[in-house]
């Protein structure tokens, strides 16, 4: 049988593994001068980052590979980011995967004795206090007691909580718990194996990084590890990451042309509104037009599975602001969520249903979009994003975690204002990092003049065509007309659920009423940003 495909070419690679260093250090010159491709692996002995550099004629340099040791970079280590147990119980009390899916309610449910809210919370915290045992869990939950607005709440039983109610503890606790969760991994990240490699690739001269983490290093926002100046590694070094080095060879010549930006925001297949994204998907197509490239988005009812694959079929870049799922049980069902209740699944992608073939980017910012497997194979990354750059596309922008809603329009646009006037001279990933550091250093102040300044103003007719049919559905004229602390539902891309902002989480996105502080910065949290990546090119 395998002779036989081969024998016709359908695919042509099929099982073909042959990879050799050549190969590999031609895949470092894809992405333009100086960049190095850093295979990061950690091992029970420790870690090491394996470097395929580029020929640099400035230098006088061939192509060549390299290492660099980095000895805490452990499997142990990386075993004790993903989970942290109770001794040798198998009380689950932290751990970035559990916080990565939003299953610390649960944990804390299932495992720990309480009446109310409170009384779970202390118990947990009595039992790490006892066993001298940090928990990130414990300390969110702590937090959750801390929260006014949620005072009423925490001291009710829980079979006086109707479900409601019982989402809002839920949400914030989860919010927190990746909060604290993303703290502690990014400053141990930053310790055993990112600052070293910054350094040394600031000694080889490179002026960008694709990564290709293996194994669960994957699952990890390593293009967003802090380092010792303040920035992030990727406004260092422009950052994306990478499956493999054979992800990133192209065969040009079956490369077809592709022109116009198309965008879907808020298909709405249930009740759970995105205004936000459909505010995306109108500023991008907007964004698009206005410098000079054609653009067409999609909202609502409209935003329907056959117009999506046409324009996954001609499109240069795509973003499909929706909510998007992925399925850990069979992760070819994962897929977006469309109108109308259909779905995308990255089965139809990968079975050539759908054609990315030389899409220049998908945005995936539903969420969830790049998260992995980490149930599967070790050493196989599977996600939704990753199967859409093996059906075709160069390059996806997806996120690792449940992302807000409108954190994640303000990023989005912010990154098509950086890299659509520069789309034919540099790679996403550098403007990915400029809108990262915008969003994390903008003001409430400085957000406001660049609603008021830099977007483009949507006619209604353009609205209309798009599909909104909602009289009133701009979200900043609704944010507007809402007071401070007002009841307000804001959904989470990715969630069944909505987040209360008035009572819960008010106090965790904006620490405690400075919503409308001119001088506060709302979203300096890595929760907000540090989750979207560029995979491939």
């Amino acid at each position: 049988m395998i002779v036989e495909i081969r024998a016709a070419h359908d695919p042509p690679d099929f099982l073909e593994n042959a990879l050799d260093t050549t190969m590999i250090l031609h895949a470092a010159t894809c992405g333009g001068a100086g960049p190095v491709l850093v295979y990061l692996v950690a091992t029970p002995w420790g870690g090491v980052a394996v470097g395929a550099l580029s020929a640099n004629r400035h230098l006088d340099r061939p192509a060549r590979f390299a290492t660099l040791d980095l000895p805490h970079l452990t499997d142990d280590l990386v075993r004790s980011l993903f989970e942290t147990k109770l001794g040798y119980t198998q009380r689950i009390i932290g751990g970035y995967i559990h916080a990565q899916e939003g299953n610390g309610w649960n944990w804390m449910r299932q495992q720990w004795a309480g009446e109310t809210f409170r009384q779970m919370a202390e118990t947990l915290h009595a039992a790490c206090t006892a066993a001298s045992q940090a928990s990130t869990l414990a300390v969110a939950a702590q937090q959750v007691l801390n929260v006014p607005a949620l005072a009423h709440l925490v001291n009710q039983p829980f079979d006086q909580l109707d479900s409601a109610t019982e989402k809002r503890l839920s949400n914030t606790l989860g919010h927190l718990f990746l909060q604290v969760e993303l703290q502690r991994c990014l400053e141990k990240l930053a310790e055993v194996a990112m600052r070293p490699l910054a350094a040394w690739l600031t000694e080889q001269r490179a002026t960008s990084l694709t990564l290709v983490p293996c194994g669960t290093l994957a699952a990890l926002p390593l293009a967003s590890v802090p380092l010792a100046d303040g920035r992030i590694v990727g406004e260092t070094l422009p950052t994306s990451m990478a499956i493999s080095a054979r992800s990133l060879l192209r065969d040009e010549d079956t490369i077809r042309q592709r022109t116009g930006v198309y965008a879907m925001g808020d298909p709405r297949p249930t009740h759970q509104e995105l205004r936000w994204g459909e505010a995306e998907a109108h500023t991008l197509a907007k964004l698009a037009r206005n410098y000079g490239l054609s653009g067409e988005a999609r909202v609502h009812e409209k935003a329907v599975r056959s117009w999506l694959v046409l324009a996954l079929h001609t499109g240069r870049v795509v973003d499909a602001s929706c909510h998007g799922k992925f399925d850990a049980n069979d992760f070819l069902q994962s897929a977006l969520q469309l109108a109308g209740g259909k779905r995308l699944t990255l089965a139809e992608a990968l079975n050539r249903e759908v054609d990315l073939q030389g899409l220049r980017l998908l945005i995936l910012s539903s969420c969830q979009t790049a998260v992995l497997d980490l149930r599967g194979a070790r050493d196989e990354v599977r996600s939704l994003a990753a199967g859409m750059i093996q059906a075709g596309a160069r390059a996806v922008l997806a996120s690792l975690w449940s992302v807000d809603d409108k954190a994640t329009y303000l990023l989005i646009v912010r990154f098509a204002q950086e890299w659509f006037p520069r789309i034919e001279q540099e790679s996403p990933a550098a403007a990915l990092a400029r809108a990262q550091h915008w969003l994390r250093t903008v003001t409430n102040h400085e957000l406001r003049q660049w609603q008021a300044i830099a977007l483009p103003v949507l006619t209604k007719e353009e609205r209309r065509k798009a599909g909104s049919t909602i009289p009133g559905s701009d979200p900043w004229e609704k944010e507007k007309s809402m007071p401070d602390g007002s009841e307000k539902l804001v959904a989470v891309r990715g969630r069944g659920s909505r987040y209360d902002i008035g009572e819960a989480t008010s106090w965790v996105r904006t620490e405690a009423g400075k919503r409308n502080d001119p001088d506060a910065y709302p979203y300096t949290d890595p929760i907000y940003w540090a989750g979207f990546q560029i995979i491939g090119w």
